[in-house]
């Protein structure tokens, strides 16, 4: 076991502490509106077919479900190419040919977006809606003191 450290005081949190009520990490996060972070993009294959697919790794920021990750997955096909140009031009990567996106997904990280999801049926379903500008104090998971996220 660990010595304790002295030097940080968090005496002041023991009443919140006490209070709070830990996030479920397991379960799904609602349908509605959430500001996000592109976190990470990757392209790579699905499993049973082996269609070439986008892999959009998201870490929500706000207003609820602070630090929750969704993952949203573009199975590339002809009928999906043009909602997946859609998102891209929306998160400012602009390309004549999708084969060059590998040139480009380091553009993409660290990209703030209002997100929106809707369940339908067994499927949860993230839609981009528009870039935001996001605080880099917020990227990283702390807040300065004084700043306010949102």
């Amino acid at each position: 076991m660990s010595e304790a450290n002295d030097s940080i005081d968090l005496s002041e949190f023991d009443e919140a502490f006490a209070k709070a009520e830990a996030q479920d990490m397991t379960t799904e996060v609602p349908d509605g509106r959430y500001q996000a972070l592109i976190e990470r993009v990757s392209t790579k294959q699905t499993k049973e077919t082996k269609r070439p697919m986008i892999v959009w790794q998201l870490k929500i920021l706000g207003p609820t479900h602070r630090n929750r990750k969704l993952w949203r997955n573009n199975v590339v096909t002809a009928d999906t190419v043009a909602m997946i140009k859609r998102d891209l031009l929306l998160c400012g990567v602009k390309i004549d040919r999708l084969s060059d996106l590998v040139f480009h997904i380091q553009e993409l990280q660290g990209t703030g977006l209002e997100i929106q999801v809707k369940t339908n049926g067994a499927f949860q379903n993230i839609y981009f809606n528009k870039v935001l500008a996001i605080d880099p104090t917020v990227i990283g998971g702390s807040v300065g003191e004084g700043d306010i996220p949102f």
